[in-house]
């Protein structure tokens, strides 16, 4: 690579913190039942 006159570029990490409340947590309306009774039911 030295002969060539490459050099190696390393990328800063993406910066993943952040400040407050994460987010809204939507409730669990399915409670993990997933087997419907009839078609098209949930």
């Amino acid at each position: 690579m030295k002969k060539l006159g490459l050099k190696s570029l390393v990328r800063m990490k993406k910066y993943r913190s952040y400040k407050g409340k994460v987010g809204k947590i939507t409730p669990n309306i399915l409670e993990r039942n997933f087997k419907a009774k009839k078609p098209n039911e949930k």
